[in-house]
């Protein structure tokens, strides 16, 4: 499994960005190998990011916000769209994943702002 994340540094104890499009990172971590590897956000638009998961073969993205657009362009990917906390260092979230305890995100119109 691949998990992707939007997040504000690219560190391992890194927390999720508030806006999936305007993340400054995006990590794709493998759950086989346990490696995370960075990619710096040079889209910073929504579409950009879901384009980048895709390529990965990410099968899910754990973040806090996200537009409907961005949204609908990972499930085109098949990818899952997760909900979570801002607050959790990806490394615990990437654990919640794996155990299926985060719940499906919903797309929320403030983000939608963000990526025209």
């Amino acid at each position: 499994m691949r998990i992707g994340f939007t997040l504000l540094l690219n560190q391992n104890d890194s927390r999720l960005s508030p806006h999936f499009g305007k993340a400054k990172w995006i990590g794709i971590y493998d759950t086989e190998t346990e490696s995370m590897r960075f990619e710096r956000n040079t889209g910073l638009n929504g579409r950009f990011v879901a384009d980048v998961l895709g390529d990965a073969d990410c099968t899910h993205a754990v973040l806090t916000s996200i537009g409907p657009g961005a949204l609908e362009h990972l499930r085109r990917y098949g990818i899952a769209a997760l909900q979570g906390d801002a607050d959790t260092p990806w490394p615990l979230l990437a654990k919640k994943v794996q155990s299926d305890a985060l719940p499906p995100a919903e797309a929320s119109d403030h983000e939608r702002h963000h990526l025209h």
